[in-house]
């Protein structure tokens, strides 16, 4: 997130962390780690994704349902995403 200060025009529009996480509700460089997918992808122009294989397939998912571009930077990913 840092990186993104130096772009301007690029803004961070939501930090997202699975349900379980001990980051959830946290400060992450003034913007509140959340789990909410869907909403974060309501307030967004393109989801950047660098999680998991796993939680890649699903915000593929949600990113064609929403209409939102998705750039992935998973590797390992096989055939989990299609």
């Amino acid at each position: 997130m840092e990186a993104a200060r130096d772009y301007p025009g690029v803004r961070i529009s939501a930090a997202l962390v699975p349900a379980d996480s001990p980051l959830l509700g946290q400060d992450a460089d003034g913007i509140q780690y959340t789990s909410g997918l869907e909403k974060a992808l309501s307030s967004s122009d393109v989801l950047v994704d660098f999680s998991t294989p796993a939680s890649t397939a699903m915000a593929v998912d949600a990113c064609g349902s929403a209409r939102t571009p998705i750039v992935i930077g998973v590797a390992g990913l096989g055939s989990q995403v299609g």
